[in-house]
């Protein structure tokens, strides 16, 4: 008797992990068993008063037709990956109405410390997963992390109720996010900051010293002395308003040495030196101004694309980066080229002289087809596409723009922000193409500086799961 003793206390010691490692298959569907019960517990992770109530609540929901709630808590999973987890485990139990698609399930995988939200198509609009991701930080994480799963459950499951219900959860507690103070902070560091230095060096570029205006134009440019690493150049500016002439000079850094000691020689002219330079900065400025997803912008329109695995999608991501890369941006480079640079081409000189106060940072395309289809006909046709790029534009970052503000400050918070895009729209109408390029660069970079520090971050993530999905067709 005390060797069954014995052996009866090992296996109750052993059953905890003999049953935390699930299959999808494996997860009982206690839906199937009672059509009143919604949380799947084999573990015992969750309190019986717990159970109750987010059965009580999921009850309430799908009576009322607002949502089908599935709710599951288990010691482990097989493989460790709790999205694809649960993402294949309600697909399964068909958590959601044929009809509306409104499925809600929650997996919480306690040896990961993981908490995953899987929503249906009807629900992505009131669930998006900044929202999800805000609740569980909010409600579910505090209490996860004292060990009290059952209160954080709960908790979790009532905040998504309210919103369901067409209430709004309280998402004003800090739930290990920034609080708004250092938002604030951050946003007038990062942008009010810059945004003030370039408007303040612009108009200070353009004020003419007689009659005040800002509307100084540089007419021309010449070279006063040269010295091993520097260039005294002095431009003439000209004010269209009171005919006043200004002359300023400034010590440009000479970009046409080779090597940096002094035996080092010119291996090219200043006006080619100067003119592949300047093709090389503006080329990288639009290049990353077509290219979104070196700022992180279109990452949030696939972030709502409706796929099984995240991977799926970035693969259509890295097919609109090589279209837009290596095919549209070849072809307007191989434009400007085959028509500017050619022996009758305003280039074919270098980009010196006069030529440099006709062509600017925004018409060397719109210039390229005046020179093939004419003058008018090339500025009515790159007219034209700029309209609709510009409303395309207006159109997806308002977008992106609102996600962003919803998740950082509620959804009240997009009145504030739909008035100051307006604003910030009207005032590109108005001020001068150069101003609004030199912003848009400067933002342009402010957002690059995050994305690649997420990208790097989530590397390893990122390859861990692309080897997930490559290994099943390497072996086939």
């Amino acid at each position: 008797m005390r060797k069954i003793a014995i052996l009866c206390l090992l296996l109750v010691g052993a059953l905890p992990a003999l049953a935390g490692s699930y299959r999808p298959d494996e997860i009982p569907n206690v839906q199937r068993m009672d059509r009143r019960r919604y949380v799947s517990n084999p573990d015992g992770i969750l309190s019986a008063g717990a159970v109750a109530r987010i059965d009580s609540l999921c009850a309430s929901l799908r009576e009322r037709g607002l949502a089908q709630v599935a709710v599951v808590a288990v010691d482990d999973i097989a493989g460790g990956d709790a999205f694809s987890f649960a993402v294949e485990l309600f697909r399964s139990w068909g958590v959601g109405s044929a009809e509306s698609d409104n499925g809600l399930g929650i997996l919480l995988v306690k040896e990961l410390r993981e908490i995953r939200f899987v929503t249906g198509g009807g629900l992505e609009g009131i669930l998006p997963d900044a929202l999800c991701k805000r609740i569980q930080l909010n409600y579910m994480l505090p209490a996860f992390r004292e060990g009290d799963y059952s209160a954080g459950m709960v908790a979790g499951v009532e905040a998504a109720a309210a919103v369901l219900e067409g209430g709004e959860a309280d998402l004003s507690g800090d739930g290990g996010e920034l609080p708004a103070w250092m938002i604030f902070v951050i946003v007038v560091g990062f942008i009010v900051g810059p945004l003030g230095l370039v408007l303040a060096v612009y108009y200070a570029r353009h004020r003419c010293p007689k009659c005040h205006k800002f509307t100084l134009r540089q007419d021309s440019q010449r070279v006063l002395s040269v010295t091993h690493n520097y260039r005294l150049v002095e431009y003439t500016y000209v004010c269209p308003n009171c005919g006043a002439v200004v002359k300023r000079q400034a010590r440009n850094l000479r970009d046409d040495n080779f090597g940096g000691g002094a035996g080092g020689g010119t291996i090219i002219g200043g006006g080619f030196g100067y003119a592949i330079k300047t093709a090389i900065s503006q080329g990288a400025k639009r290049g990353l101004f077509s290219n979104e997803a070196g700022m992180g912008s279109t990452p949030h329109a696939h972030a709502l694309a409706n796929v099984d695995c995240p991977h799926d999608q970035g693969v259509v991501a890295m097919i609109g980066v090589f279209i837009d890369t290596f095919v549209v941006l070849t072809l307007n480079a191989l434009v400007i080229i085959s028509t500017l640079y050619t022996a009758d081409g305003p280039l074919a000189s270098g980009y010196v002289g006069d030529v440099t106060g006709v062509l600017g940072k925004a018409n060397l395309a719109q210039t390229a087809f005046g020179v093939v289809f004419g003058e008018s006909a090339g500025n009515m046709f790159v007219a034209v596409c700029l309209f609709f790029f510009a409303f395309s534009t207006v159109l997806s970052w308002n977008m992106f723009g609102k996600i962003n503000t919803i998740y950082l400050f509620g959804k009240k918070s997009t009145v504030v922000y739909t008035v100051i895009a307006l604003v910030f729209i009207f005032l590109g109408t108005v001020s001068s193409s150069d101003l609004v390029w030199e912003l848009t660069d400067l933002f342009n970079n402010l957002m690059v500086i995050p994305n690649v520090i997420a990208l790097f971050a989530l590397t390893k993530m990122v390859l861990t799961d692309a080897k997930k999905r490559v290994a099943p067709l390497q072996k086939e």
